[in-house]
């Protein structure tokens, strides 16, 4: 389904029937895929029990805070450099630009308070909206914006993939839908936090299906570095970093560095005013870990930020290129044609990764002319 990063702030996800697209999109917990694992840096904490991550807002948390900076920056110095400059004139007996210099203290004011809304998105909220999935008692949570917790069994969760066309380049997502008894009705959409190309979908996709449906072991050994935000604030210097690897190509960074600089301030000061996620009580008794987990993993854990952002970086390079089993598994594996058994042209292999239904239906359109031709 195609998906704006900007529509959490006016569009409805519940009450609806299940689209079209979502049905071609669907994606099945029951198979696996022979594909390199991806966490995509979504991971807060992970054990044997549950494995707790953040939704697809919290990598551009700061970026319309930014905006209002920058805006409230330029408003702010036209404001008191005309109060300023009423201030001079009025000291020397001159009143004739008074007129102007009241619309000159009127005119900012719709701006500022712009400024003010675009910061108030990410204010005064919980630090992030947590998703956990409990692999034990195989249930899904998730925190709505508004603090209300919703939860569904993991068969019964419906997952599909999102997309968003641009002019250069497509971004694909993963959205998980609960639907009511028909089946039909979807009564609660939150959405993943994978933004990338369709290569990498399928690692992530691969990386929570297989924590909930094998042995634990690949999925938490796959985690190189958790979000350090469970229980308090990230660091400002995470927080940049956190905004840079939204872009994949390392010169935009050193170009946009000043906006990448507002956004941390922005993020810095918005996650000031935010506070940690809790989850209610039964939430957390269903969710219990061992104290001698082999498994468990938290921000604690980490390395150093710099070299943990990187080995995260090198992992993403690598995503899409099997990984050769140990062992054969007698499981349910991908058909002959899936992406990880062939190689195919890029077009076969949009079709093939379960590319928007619009994809195929232009593709055959122009087969169709050019044999009728």
């Amino acid at each position: 389904m195609k998906f704006n990063m900007f529509e959490k702030y006016k569009i409805k996800f519940t009450d609806r029937p299940l689209a079209d697209e979502e049905k071609e999109l669907h994606l099945d917990q029951k198979l696996r895929r022979n594909i390199r694992l991806f966490d995509q840096l979504s991971t807060v904490r992970i054990n044997s029990t549950y494995m707790e991550a953040v939704d697809v807002y919290h990598n551009w948390k700061g970026a319309p805070g930014a905006f209002g900076l920058a805006l409230s920056g330029i408003t702010g110095t036209l404001f008191f450099s005309s109060f300023w400059f009423f201030f001079l004139e009025t000291s020397k007996g001159d009143w004739s630009g008074l007129l102007s210099n009241i619309l000159a203290f009127i005119i900012p004011i719709p701006f500022l308070l712009i400024s003010f809304y675009c910061f108030r998105l990410d204010s005064f909220r919980r630090t992030y909206e947590p998703i956990r999935f409990n692999r034990k008692n195989r249930m899904v949570y998730f925190m709505r914006r508004d603090g209300t917790v919703a939860s569904a069994p993991w068969n019964e969760v419906y997952f599909a993939s999102w997309y968003n066309v641009g002019r250069y380049e497509s971004v694909f997502g993963l959205k998980c839908l609960i639907l009511d008894k028909d089946r039909v009705t979807v009564r609660d959409t939150f959405l993943l936090n994978f933004q990338g190309d369709v290569k990498g979908i399928m690692n992530f996709w691969e990386y929570i299906r297989r924590y909930m449906e094998e042995d634990p072991k690949d999925s938490c050994e796959q985690v190189t570095y958790c979000i350090p935000i469970a229980n308090h604030w990230e660091s400002p210097l995470y927080g940049c970093c956190r905004l840079m690897l939204t872009i994949d190509f390392v010169p935009f960074w050193i170009m946009f560095s000043p906006l990448f600089l507002a956004g941390a301030i922005a993020r810095f000061l918005a996650m000031l005013t935010c506070w940690s996620p809790k989850w209610p009580e039964e939430v957390e008794r269903a969710c219990a870990i061992d104290p001698d987990d082999p498994y468990a993993r938290d921000w604690r854990n980490n390395p150093p930020l710099i070299p943990g952002i990187f080995s995260a970086i090198q992992i993403d390079k690598q995503v899409g290129e099997p990984k050769p089993p140990k062992e054969p598994e007698k499981k349910q594996e991908a058909p002959a044609n899936s992406p990880s058994h062939t190689t195919a042209t890029p077009l076969t292999q949009l079709k093939q990764r379960g590319v928007h239904v619009s994809y195929r239906r232009k593709a055959q359109t122009k087969e169709e002319h050019s044999s009728d031709s």
